[in-house]
């Protein structure tokens, strides 16, 4: 009975010392989480309290444009609007961290990429002599940043794919339309 009770004893000194390193463990965790964030917030420019996040679902076929070659897309956005960016390929989701203003700067760049279309236009072989012609390569990359729009030739010579958010794509077709050539 002795033995039994001194059993019993050391089964409860056990469980309570179970449970205080259960407690040690949360403890040591939400400070693992708060110093992430204060770190977060340093590399970031703006106070912890600042920090938010966001999550941009993409279309699957855009992710790898999102990210780019060796992820070249996400450097180049999280340099320009100051975010940190992670991607969950799985769920097609990215992840952003960075103050309120960041965040809708780098939502609005992502969501550029992750919702472009590609819109094939025809042009007369006027137009396709003008825009492929060596003297004028520099007005293809003006047109590119004018408009902020891709644009490829298609196979055959009688028509370009532009890509990108759809009323950029519409103010671009425009101006391929009224083109003086």
């Amino acid at each position: 009975d002795r033995h039994e009770r001194k059993i019993r004893q050391k089964k409860e000194e056990l469980d309570k010392l179970r449970e205080i390193y259960r407690q040690k463990l949360e403890a040591i965790s939400e400070l693992d989480t708060i110093l992430a964030k204060v770190q977060l917030a340093q590399k970031l420019d703006c106070s912890p309290n600042d920090l938010k996040s966001r999550s941009i679902l993409c279309p699957e076929k855009r992710l790898g444009q999102v990210i780019g070659k060796n992820g070249a897309n996400v450097r180049l956005i999280e340099a320009r609007t100051g975010v940190q960016i992670d991607v969950d390929k799985e769920e097609s989701k990215i992840h952003m961290s960075g103050s309120e203003a960041a965040l809708e700067k780098a939502a609005r760049e992502v969501e550029a990429i992750a919702l472009a279309v590609d819109k094939t236009v025809p042009l007369s072989k006027a137009t396709m002599t003008y825009l492929t012609s060596s003297k004028r390569l520099g007005m293809l990359d003006k047109f590119r940043a004018k408009h902020r729009v891709r644009i490829n030739f298609a196979e055959g010579g009688s028509a370009v794919v532009l890509t990108g958010i759809p009323e950029r794509i519409a103010t671009a077709e425009t101006d391929l339309a009224t083109m003086q050539v």
